[in-house]
């Protein structure tokens, strides 16, 4: 499988490259410091039920 590194966009190979996706212990650990500052997160949580309830069957996840 190939990727590109999240990180630097080097090509990376799964199986060649120990820290796949990422091309070295460095992008990989550049990766992890913006998660754990808060520069990167999934979204913003639904709170609203009915927002929840419509998000999910937007997605064919839910019989309306």
């Amino acid at each position: 499988m190939k990727k590109k590194c999240p990180e630097c966009g080097i090509k990376t190979v799964y199986g060649e490259h120990a820290h796949f996706p990422f091309c070295s212990a460095r992008c990989r650990d550049s990766d992890l410091l913006g998660w754990a500052e808060g520069k990167r997160v999934l979204s913003t949580p639904i709170t609203d039920a009915d927002e929840a309830m419509d998000f999910l069957e937007s997605q064919g996840l839910q019989d309306g």
